[in-house]
């Protein structure tokens, strides 16, 4: 059974005057009926040029199953 979304691992750059960033994640569609599922996106800072505080580092993310009972 594959997961139902892809996975990723990208460089964000924050310029100054920007404080959010948006990140689309493909979620995988299928008609499997199956629990929900949860995974975590997680940032961290990759560079301490100029210390920032990044909080909340993760999140968690709620994929409903939305496939019929069998």
């Amino acid at each position: 059974m594959s997961p139902d979304f892809t996975a990723l691992a990208m460089d964000l750059t924050f310029s100054a005057s920007v404080s959010s960033i948006s990140v689309d994640v493909s979620i995988n569609n299928d008609t499997i009926d199956e629990l929900d599922e949860l995974f975590r996106a997680v940032l961290a800072l990759v560079s301490d040029v100029d210390r920032v505080e990044v909080a909340p580092a993760s999140a968690d993310i709620l994929i409903i199953d939305d496939d019929g009972e069998p």
